[in-house]
């Protein structure tokens, strides 16, 4: 065995510098992930936020967000910007009107979940976002 240590996450100072691993679409059968590269362009202002959604097997009809912080709310539709299948599994981008999702809002750390109804049963999928107002 060589002298260099393996990467241990003990060397980074805060949780801030650490690597983030999203194994969501490895692990779970129905993931969503918003998409923040519209957002870090200088001088960015979106309208829209992209979602990536990826699914086992077919895509649902409809993807709505339907509960933000814990709280059930009046399903807000997803527009499907752009989808593909690939080995059986939907993969895509759905977006929603910033303005139409931040009324539900709070300052700080917000979940929402992204939710489709399949045969009467309702399947979901949590995001975290960081949202300073």
């Amino acid at each position: 065995m060589g002298t260099q240590d393996p990467i241990c996450l003990s060397r980074f100072r805060d949780a801030a510098a650490a690597p983030i691993i999203n194994l969501a679409g490895v692990i779970a059968p129905f993931s969503a992930e918003v998409l923040l590269d519209d957002f870090t362009k200088p001088g960015a202002k979106p309208e829209l936020f992209k979602i990536h959604v990826t699914k086992q097997g077919t895509l649902p009809t409809q993807l709505v967000i339907d509960n933000v912080n814990g709280r059930a709310v009046e399903p807000m539709p997803l527009d499907i910007t752009e989808s593909k299948t690939a080995d059986g599994n939907a993969d895509v981008i759905a977006t929603i009107k910033i303005k139409t999702l931040a009324k539900q809002f709070q300052k700080g750390i917000n979940r929402f979940e992204v939710a489709y109804s399949e045969n009467g049963q309702r399947f979901a999928t949590e995001t975290i976002l960081n949202i300073q107002m």
